[in-house]
């Protein structure tokens, strides 16, 4: 009687966790992420707060953060890949503008637009070389810092350059693509001139450069792989991307040199424009 007793109790609670753990779900944690998880110990679905997924039987869940890793040197590759082709570009343009550059003046009865080539080309000279030089510049003050102070972990190479150095790269990218779109001016108004001031020369290097601005666009839309992890949608959001982290960083921490630097650049650009325009008028 007693035997039958305890056999009942054993029956009846055997019964109870077999029916119980297939009609109510038990909620448990990830020990990764803290996220809840619904997992009915059936094992046929397992249910997340955002989505249902079918899973086999003996398959174990877990939502993993990607690992952090050291990427520095992967963010000095990057910088230094942009040193070497700024460094040969602006070698480039000291000997075809300085060292045999064109007649400032021109002829009697030179078209307006020879003019307007001829009074842009000095202009054009020192901006593009000034630009690729300031590239350097940015891209060699970089890999000091890594060097000197690694980073922390991060989880890309995408993540450190959002994280610690995001003004440094997109001022390396904004001033490379300006000296490389100058450097091309500057090699069809030579071309121009060398060639008896036939347009289709000049016309040649305005389709290079109409090319290559396509297809930085394409890189700047495409930045980290999405539209949250970009800088722009094309080559002029990557240069109000710039002037405005320039700005906060100036208004932050004031730099007097740094305002100084885009004031006398700004006047002067004006100043340049309305002479040439005067020129090509008279």
């Amino acid at each position: 009687m007693k035997f039958s007793s305890y056999s009942s109790s054993l029956v009846l609670s055997v019964a109870c966790i077999i029916f119980g753990n297939a009609f109510f779900p038990t909620k448990v944690h990830s020990f990764v992420t803290k996220e809840k998880i619904s997992l009915p110990l059936n094992n046929k679905k397992i249910t997340t707060d955002s989505n249902t997924v079918n899973v086999n039987k003996d398959l174990t869940i877990q939502h993993a953060i990607p690992p952090l890793g050291q990427y520095a040197p992967a963010a000095a590759a990057l910088f230094g890949n942009m040193i070497t082709p700024a460094s040969i570009l602006g070698g480039a343009i000291i000997p075809m503008s300085f060292a045999s550059g064109l007649d400032f003046t021109g002829d009697e009865g030179e078209s307006k637009f020879a003019k307007l080539l001829r009074k842009v080309y000095p202009f054009a000279s020192v901006a593009s070389l000034a630009s690729f030089i300031v590239s350097i510049f940015w891209a060699t003050a970089v890999l000091n810092q890594l060097t000197e102070n690694p980073p922390a972990m991060a989880a890309s190479v995408w993540d450190l350059l959002q994280r610690d150095y995001k003004l440094q790269w997109v001022a390396v990218n904004s001033h490379f693509v300006l000296g490389m779109f100058g450097f091309m001016w500057l090699m069809g108004t030579k071309a121009y001139f060398m060639g008896g001031k036939q347009p289709a020369i000049f016309g040649l290097a305005v389709s290079a450069l109409m090319f290559m601005l396509s297809i930085m666009n394409r890189a700047v839309a495409k930045g980290g792989g999405s539209v949250a992890n970009r800088y722009g949608s094309s080559v002029i959001g990557l240069l109000s991307t710039y002037s405005s982290l320039l700005f906060r960083r100036a208004r932050e921490c004031f730099g007097p040199l740094e305002f100084v630097a885009v004031g006398i650049g700004i006047i002067s650009s004006i100043s340049y424009a309305k002479y040439v325009w005067n020129q090509i008028q008279s």
